[in-house]
């Protein structure tokens, strides 16, 4: 603004130099005096430039605040092996397990909420947290080309959640596990009395059905087939809900069958209603307050000044 309005003026005085005499016409015409309108150029450089600070939004005063929740710490550990893409479930187990596990953090308030993905494996993929935002993120990224090894090792999902948790907090301890709970690789008994010695309840949700259904596959060259043995049969795979049924029944919790993911999310946070909860103070955020008005406020006084100024030359 400021390089355009002196080019304007350097324009304007040589176009005046070549017409008038402009000490005669200094007499006559305020059109000929700069020093006024340049004033009045830094004056509503001044009024843009606080308009364009207070359209930013700047914010000021940061806080730093420990916020003290009180709730169930839970672990949810999901099953990522092949036989999760299996469309027994609508549109997948996978998918189904991921629409249960936001429809859990929607009913969260203050709770903190763990991930632990597992095949053969299994490895923390988000640490307890009350950001469900991050959560929701973690979850939509789960997919069963994650896992390195395949399997369904139940155990070191349990054995990994039980890592997770905060041993300086005694109570509301709960592991969630999803699993269609097929081809479990055993050592069940010394994670879940590990559990119970140290007061986690641990639930299990059944994804599948009894029928079951083939294990879709895609080979390098993009075509789309099923899972088969080493006798080339199409491999089936099943709910093992009896397996599942007994790991809750040993770890002190409830089993669910995965159909409606809402109504089933509302069902298992109803039954952490009635264990006792742990109060903990982990969260940390940033405060922030909006100072837009200030350069808004700034800007309409400095425009209220010019419309006095104009007037009042006006009258005279």
């Amino acid at each position: 603004m400021a390089a355009m309005f002196i080019g304007y003026l350097w324009y304007r005085k040589k176009q005046l130099k070549n017409h008038f005499h402009l000490k005669a016409l200094k007499r006559q015409t305020l059109i000929a005096q700069p020093k006024s309108e340049i004033k009045r150029m830094w004056l509503y450089t001044v009024i843009v430039s606080l308009s364009i600070i207070g359209m930013a939004n700047l914010q000021f005063g940061s806080k730093m605040e420990y916020v003290k929740t009180s709730g169930s710490d839970i672990v949810v550990a999901i099953d990522l092996s092949k036989s999760m893409d299996a469309t027994d479930l609508i549109p997948s187990r996978l998918d189904k397990s991921k629409l249960f596990i936001n429809e859990l953090i929607n009913e969260l308030a203050g709770e903190r909420l763990g991930l632990v993905v597992f095949a053969g494996t299994a490895f923390l993929q988000c640490p307890l947290t009350t950001d469900y935002s991050a959560l929701k993120m973690f979850v939509s990224t789960l997919e069963t080309d994650l896992m390195p090894s395949q399997g369904t090792s139940i155990a070191e999902a349990i054995k990994t959640a039980i890592e997770a948790f905060d041993p300086e907090t005694p109570q509301g301890k709960n592991i969630l596990v999803i699993s269609d709970g097929e081809e479990h690789e055993g050592g069940l008994d010394d994670v879940i009395e590990e559990a119970n010695d140290l007061g986690i309840v641990v639930s299990t949700i059944g994804v599948g059905t009894s029928a079951g259904k083939p294990i879709p596959v895609i080979d390098r060259f993009g075509r789309r087939g099923y899972q088969r043995d080493e006798n080339n049969k199409i491999i089936t795979t099943k709910l093992d809900e009896i397996m599942l049924r007994d790991v809750a029944h040993r770890g002190s919790g409830s089993y669910f069958r995965l159909n409606n993911s809402a109504m089933q999310a509302k069902e298992y946070f109803a039954s952490l209603n009635n264990s006792t909860k742990a109060n903990s103070e982990t969260k940390i955020f940033t405060e922030y307050e909006s100072r837009f008005y200030w350069f808004f406020l700034a800007a309409l006084v400095l425009l209220l000044i010019d419309y006095a100024f104009v007037r009042k030359r006006v009258d005279e």
